[in-house]
């Protein structure tokens, strides 16, 4: 019987633990036929103010998304001598019904003649987050 309630407490435990974590929303998009995949918060999404394009221009304006691209290469010795190639406005899909927005920015430079890129999100509150391009299966 001891064991039974100490299983029992382990798990009401792990579900707890589960149910308190907060699992990142993954967005998946094509850029360059390249995968990538972006990881925001519902936090990340709940402080982005909420927009459709029928109100008007967007809450955060181009001109603002660039100047945070800028300092961000600028601050980021990672990023140096990337310039912003491509720059996509896409809707957080499955949140309010495409009220929720995000600038998705393609970073380029040449290495030894090839090209290497780099990938962002911007929110509509000008957060910046990195993005990743999935790796290619192995097949």
């Amino acid at each position: 019987m001891r064991r039974i309630w100490l299983t029992t407490f382990i798990l009401l435990a792990a579900v707890r633990i589960a149910d308190a974590a907060q699992w990142p929303v993954e967005i998946f998009e094509r850029m360059d036929d390249k995968r990538i995949v972006v990881f925001l918060s519902d936090d990340d999404i709940e402080t982005d103010p909420a927009w459709s394009p029928i109100e008007g221009g967007p809450p955060l304006t181009l001109a603002a998304v660039i100047q945070e691209l800028n300092t961000w290469i600028k601050d980021n010795a990672d990023l140096a001598g990337f310039d912003i190639h491509e720059i996509k406005l896409k809707g957080i899909p499955h949140h309010e019904v495409d009220r929720h927005w995000y600038y998705l920015v393609q970073l380029h430079k040449l290495v030894d003649g090839r090209p290497e890129r780099r990938y962002a999100a911007v929110l509509m509150n000008g957060k910046l987050v990195p993005a990743i391009r999935e790796p290619a299966s192995v097949k």
